[in-house]
């Protein structure tokens, strides 16, 4: 639940941003966000994950991320198309793209670390039809299948 509020909190604002930002500001902006949404995932995240854990990356994107939505509302308070308002919007979609790429690389890391955990027996599994643990490729299919659903 608490993962949908935040991820909420920064898809409401981005609906929208076209409307109560200066057009070119929403689209630039959003541009931008995108950008650092695919460049964290590829520089940033792998670093974070890998001092922070798969938790703390979570904890760390999330945080970045849910950061967008009063930045955003600070971007709609400065007159249309100023200079404040470019770079508060700016400044709120460097965050949350960031902040996303860490998430999609924490998320992967952490679904990737309960498979095995599962699978090796460290915490409940998925038994198959004769009572023994499930290989990792079936935990892993099973998890995604639930996740997708």
């Amino acid at each position: 639940v608490l993962v949908a509020v935040c991820d909420a909190s920064v898809d409401t604002p981005a609906g929208f941003a076209t409307s109560l930002l200066d057009p070119h500001v929403a689209q630039i902006g959003t541009g931008f966000l995108c950008l650092c949404m695919v460049l964290s995932s590829l520089f940033v995240a792998p670093h974070v994950v890998s001092f922070f854990g798969a938790k703390g990356g979570l904890v760390v994107g999330i945080s970045l991320a849910t950061s967008y939505a009063a930045l955003f509302g600070s971007a709609t308070l400065e007159e249309p198309g100023s200079d404040e308002q470019w770079a508060v919007y700016l400044l709120a979609c460097f965050c949350t793209g960031t902040g996303a790429g860490v998430m999609w690389t924490a998320q992967g890391v952490f679904f990737s670390n309960t498979c095995a955990a599962m699978s090796d027996g460290d915490m409940p599994s998925i038994l198959t039809s004769d009572g023994e643990s499930a290989v990792r490729e079936a935990v892993t299919a099973a998890l995604g299948g639930r996740f997708a659903a």
